[in-house]
């Protein structure tokens, strides 16, 4: 009983410590068939692409948004999660093929007026960038778009139709 009382506070140590680093996934906890053996997060932050993660981290944080659409983004990766497990507040997720070439994100209105930059926190989840926002996806309305300023000069969007409500493309 004491070995699966330690095992289980292992397990909530590692989840608290995944929270602390900004985690999203919470999917990959291993824990042994037998409960008494080890216990062993594999982490889910896992920057797959250290230089692109660094990159991207000081670019964010001198570039100012262009205030333009541009043109649809990928499909496959983009999450807008209105609610995050670690602050409560919004998180965006991009799809891992901008990771190392993201100059800036924001929320925008249709017309491309400017309505919060976000900050860059890291790169997780299958290699993708998080960028976090000031408050809770529903504050910002609808009929918003998420933009991404590449650092090529190109500027990519996804449409997000109510910002209180996951959206995935």
């Amino acid at each position: 009983m004491t070995m699966m009382t330690s095992t289980r506070h292992a397990g909530w140590l590692a989840v608290a410590v995944a929270a602390t680093v900004g985690c999203e996934d919470w999917t990959r906890l291993e824990v042994t068939p037998d409960q008494t053996s080890t216990i062993a997060a594999t982490p889910a932050a896992t920057t797959t692409n250290a230089t692109a993660a660094t990159t991207t981290a000081a670019t964010t944080a001198t570039a100012a948004p262009s205030g333009s659409l541009g043109v649809t983004g990928a499909s496959g990766g983009f999450l807008w999660k209105p609610v995050s497990e670690s602050n409560g507040k919004l998180i965006v997720l991009l799809p891992d093929q901008y990771t190392g070439s993201i100059s800036t994100v924001f929320i925008a209105e249709s017309d491309g007026t400017v309505v919060e930059q976000g900050s860059f926190v890291g790169v997780f989840n299958g290699g993708r960038a998080h960028y976090r926002f000031s408050q809770v996806g529903a504050a910002y309305g609808t009929g918003i778009y998420v933009v991404a300023d590449l650092e090529d000069g190109t500027t990519v969007n996804w449409y997000v139709a109510n910002g209180g409500t996951r959206t995935e493309y």
